[in-house]
């Protein structure tokens, strides 16, 4: 019941014509294909930048910030959320700058509940709590530092 190493990031070079010359890889460990509910923290050079959570794989949930390649300025389409194009280029910018950039992750095992529908019919489901712990892992980080890890602009503190 603790973070463990989901992968790190690094620098290849980049064929996709933009106007960089390299892109950013995430380096997954083996958990990452599975899918379950978790918390990451995204570290640079072991302190936390950003706190999220999940309930996809962690692969799914990079490739969601990889997506930020496509920003206007690097020749793509412009068709990526703002915050994925902001992760991206500050993980990049550290990467350029030689830093260490890690996630970590913690995994939930939810077990299912049985969901009795106006006694029509009884269905098994996976409670989504991953947001719960993301809240309280904001939360806590707010009340150690007393600010928001720093790409973690839309966090939770109450």
């Amino acid at each position: 019941s603790t973070f463990t190493l989901a992968g790190h990031w690094g620098l290849v070079r980049s064929g996709h014509g933009g106007k960089s010359d390299h892109t950013i890889r995430f380096i997954p460990n083996e958990r990452c294909e599975k899918k379950s509910q978790f918390v990451y923290l995204i570290c640079v050079d072991g302190h936390i930048a950003k706190i999220g959570g999940s309930k996809n794989t962690v692969k799914d949930r990079v490739q969601s910030y990889n997506c930020g390649v496509y920003s206007l300025w690097r020749g793509g389409s412009g068709k990526q959320s703002v915050t994925n194009s902001i992760i991206y280029d500050s993980i990049e910018m550290c990467l350029l700058r030689g830093r260490k950039v890690e996630m970590f992750a913690y995994f939930m095992d939810i077990p299912p509940v049985t969901v009795s529908c106006w006694d029509i019919k009884e269905e098994s489901v996976v409670p989504t709590v991953y947001d719960v712990y993301e809240t309280c892992a904001i939360r806590k980080f707010y009340e150690l530092y007393g600010k928001n890890p720093i790409w973690s602009k839309n966090g939770r503190k109450s």
